[in-house]
């Protein structure tokens, strides 16, 4: 398995790439369209679809508030210079433990799904404002504490936050939980007509979540070497 943050880059950007190939958006108008209208492999739409799709594909956030709290931080995600805080969504950004998980009434499947989908998230808006950055990796640190990484989801949600957490502590259980995500994510694509198509076993969804993660990972990379 790769090593490093840039080995971990390059591969999930390489996989991402392969699996989406020709189906990037070449603008705006297209971008908001593919992120408005998503739909999985197997024709399925999430909440959380369209305000990540459009904070990862640099547009606006939906107009209608999203249904649930992992959309709605996705949501935050793409306002850059949002007022608004995600503390009403996940707490304070001093705390430890889960951002979800705790509070949930959904099925312990999807609320681990969401658990990491949020996790996702908040990096994301912990790019603009370091406190929820160390609020979500101290999620992530409980999460391979405390949550089997194939225990509910075969979404790669948040593998870069693991990485990063295995690369600033040297924590090898971190790095083992991000390589079950992405394997995860791949045993469940093998079987698809997509897969089997393209000759890769990503479903497209994940491919989207990975490029997003990727991207993340770019950014870590290069804070590190302006550090």
């Amino acid at each position: 398995m790769a090593s490093s943050l840039a080995d971990w880059e390059r591969r999930l950007a390489q996989l991402a790439e392969r699996r989406l190939a020709g189906s990037l958006p070449g603008d705006s108008a297209a971008a908001a369209v593919l992120a408005d209208t998503f739909r999985d492999d197997l024709g399925h739409r999430r909440p959380e679809d369209g305000a990540f799709l459009r904070a990862h594909l640099g547009l606006p956030p939906p107009d209608a508030t999203p249904p649930s709290p992992e959309a709605r931080l996705w949501a935050l995600a793409g306002t850059p210079d949002a007022a608004d805080s995600p503390e009403p969504i996940v707490g304070s950004a001093r705390a430890e433990g889960p951002l979800l998980l705790g509070h949930e009434t959904r099925a312990i499947e999807v609320a681990t799904d969401a658990e990491l989908c949020a996790i996702h998230a908040l990096w994301a808006i912990g790019e603009r404002h370091e406190p929820w950055r160390d609020r979500a990796l101290a999620a992530a640190r409980w999460c391979v504490d405390e949550l089997q990484p194939d225990n509910a989801t075969n979404e790669p949600w948040a593998i870069h936050a693991f990485l990063i957490l295995e690369h600033l502590e040297r924590d090898a259980a971190a790095g083992l939980y991000a390589q079950t995500l992405l394997h995860n994510a791949m045993v469940a694509g093998a079987g698809s007509r997509a897969g089997s198509a393209s000759g890769d076993a990503l479903p497209a969804r994940s491919a989207w979540i990975i490029r997003d993660a990727a991207m993340r990972l770019r950014r870590e990379i290069d804070r590190n070497e302006r550090a």
